[in-house]
């Protein structure tokens, strides 16, 4: 069974060290009931993929691309904890 990732807006996790930054990862996703959802869906899994355990300084934002659909876009920086 897998733990599943901590996602904060804060740029620590309160009893944890970061041990190791991965790097910026995105979740993106056209917006709908679940963009929210989906768009930190993808962000987690890229996240895992580079080996992190959790993501910090979490932001969405909402938009429009060039054909007017409606997007989410979540971001922050995958770390790893001690």
């Amino acid at each position: 069974m897998s733990v599943d990732m901590i996602v904060t807006t804060t740029d620590t996790v309160p009893g944890h060290k970061v041990t190791t930054t991965h790097g910026i990862v995105r979740g993106y996703t056209e917006l709908s009931t679940e963009s929210r959802e989906r768009a930190e869906k993808r962000m987690k899994k890229e996240a895992r993929a580079m080996g992190a355990d959790a993501i910090v300084a979490v932001r969405f934002m909402t938009g429009s691309d060039s054909d007017g659909a409606d997007e989410v876009l979540a971001y922050g920086t995958a770390v790893s904890l001690g």
